[in-house]
């Protein structure tokens, strides 16, 4: 294994660009394919003060749906798709993500029809008015708690999603929030997404200059302040549950945010989590 070349992969190049946002990129021309995150500093965290709770996730599904450079409904997709390319959007804490992946001589055209996606978005009431009930379903299914067979799997499956850092009505909002959500009111959500916070990260075999121009075509000057952080304090109910000694290293594992996945074979089907160690 080349470890110097592990180790060079992982130094990305930070650029600042002429729209204020920031590029993190890393070429490597012995990829056939790329990879563009876009990244928007607004997540569940954000849904606070004039941001109605369940705003950043809902928001992440009609941008995906229409923009300036294709207007018809899922256009944009379905040619992804077509191309052999991955298209993935998904909204965190403090973000809300669209990843890319698309070989190299398709990258630069479906590049801009992510920008335009991201940068872009058509909106129609009747369509933000029927992602209500896919919304109020993934609601639902958060809230779902299954019976486990084990002492741990069932505190993952109660008391631990009891200790999110917010509330699922804050992540996913209620229908009476819905009820608010009109083209004007995410119009002026979309704004946050021109915040000089937000950031691309590009990798793989690209034309660096190029990708710099497509980006920093898209500003604006009408930029308003990123709402404030709300969350719940964190507070851990059996820690217990979120620590282990590994046998390879005898180091502490202790988890962030997550449930420690033990590492013996007979223990990992009641968990998928992702971990850290410190």
């Amino acid at each position: 294994m080349n470890i110097t070349a592990i180790n060079d992969r992982l130094l990305f190049q930070k650029i600042p660009l002429k729209n204020g946002m920031t590029l993190y990129a890393q070429q490597d021309y012995s990829f056939e394919t790329v990879y563009l995150k876009c990244v928007a500093p607004v997540g569940h965290m954000h849904n606070s003060e004039w941001v109605l709770p369940g705003t950043a996730h809902y928001f992440e599904h009609m941008l995906m749906k229409r923009s300036k450079m294709f207007p018809e409904k899922s256009s944009f997709k379905e040619k992804v798709r077509f191309l052999g390319g991955d298209l993935r959007a998904s909204t965190g804490s403090y973000g809300t993500y669209y990843d890319l992946t698309a070989s190299v001589e398709n990258f630069d055209d479906l590049t801009q029809g992510t920008l335009s996606q991201f940068f872009e978005p058509i909106l129609f009431q009747n369509e933000i008015d029927s992602e209500r009930g896919i919304i109020s379903n993934e609601r639902q299914k958060s809230a779902t708690f299954h019976p486990s067979t084990s002492e741990k799997g069932q505190y993952i499956n109660t008391r631990w999603r009891d200790t999110s850092f917010f509330s699922l009505e804050q992540k996913f909002g209620s229908d009476i929030d819905f009820e608010s959500f009109t083209v004007d009111y995410f119009k002026k959500f979309h704004k946050l997404y021109f915040d000089k916070k937000t950031y691309f990260i590009a990798a793989g075999n690209f034309d660096l200059d190029l990708l710099i121009s497509r980006i920093e075509q898209f500003s604006s000057d009408k930029i308003i302040e990123i709402p404030s952080e709300k969350f719940n304090p964190f507070r851990w109910i059996k820690p217990q549950f979120h620590e282990f000694a590994t046998k390879e290293t005898n180091r502490l594992e202790y988890n962030l945010g997550w449930i420690a996945q033990n590492i013996e074979p007979d223990e990992t089907p009641h968990l998928g989590a992702v971990y850290t160690m410190l």
